[in-house]
């Protein structure tokens, strides 16, 4: 399953990711009901209070920090981040799926706790995708909103969702509404012979491995300190930083 292109034409990319057997299974999953996504932790709280509650006066720890969470709608907003998969069509939902995927996987540096909700329970008060404003943080089309706690009876199923390998997928795991998910982050290990490595090589691990926090310290001491103070840094290597 590929990204979309947002510098190449929309038309040939449709034509050619819907019919790929991974997009056909996505899509076939999530075109139902509503969606939340949390962390395993949080999962743990859904389960003691009874409910999904909106993050007010930001009193639980959120996964997004800084800028981003600042601008995102549903906590500037106390409102609780929904995907809704079936009222934009799947051109509409592939155009954005590399933004919900990484909003559902976290982007897929842990696993994930999806909550499938009940579509009739909820229907009354959604807030709808066209109320965010262009600069308030929000996947467009399929994200929306609800303003008050969700109850847990409202939950029609609960998927684990595994460290993703491959961009797009999901690979959802069914378990109980009373099922404790055991956290796991991605952990970004070296080859042995990285002692051996020139500049140029640990610059292209940190290209593959971008989201790496902490960076390696055997990376930073390639590159030196100094090197994440440039702005024109991938200038040396040739190659675009994606960080």
């Amino acid at each position: 399953m590929k990204s979309f292109n947002y510098n190449e034409e929309w038309e040939p990319q449709y034509v050619t990711n819907r019919s790929d057997p991974k997009w056909r299974e996505v899509y076939s999953f999530v075109r139902r009901d509503y969606w939340h996504s949390t962390t395993p932790q949080h999962w743990d709280a859904i389960r003691q209070s009874g409910a999904i509650m909106p993050n007010r006066n930001r009193q639980f720890p959120s996964y997004w920090k800084g800028v981003v969470a600042d601008h995102c709608y549903s906590i500037k907003h106390e409102c609780i981040a929904l995907f809704d998969f079936v009222t934009p069509t799947e051109e509409e939902i592939m155009r954005v799926w590399d933004r919900a995927w990484e909003v559902i996987t976290f982007n897929a540096r842990q696993v994930a706790v999806l909550l499938q909700i009940e579509r009739q329970r909820l229907e009354d008060r959604i807030i709808p995708n066209g109320r965010a404003s262009h600069d308030e943080g929000h996947v467009p089309f399929c994200e929306v909103w609800y303003p008050d706690d969700i109850p847990i009876d409202a939950i029609s199923g609960v998927y684990r969702l595994p460290l993703q390998e491959n961009f797009g997928e999901l690979n959802p795991e069914r378990i109980a509404l009373g099922e404790h998910v055991e956290p796991e982050q991605r952990t970004y290990g070296l080859p042995p012979n990285c002692e051996g490595w020139t500049p140029k090589q640990a610059f292209e691990w940190l290209v593959r491995n971008a989201d790496a926090q902490p960076i390696p310290p055997a990376i930073r001491e390639l590159l030196g300190d100094d090197f994440f103070t440039r702005d024109d840094s991938s200038d040396e290597f040739g190659v675009d930083m994606p960080i």
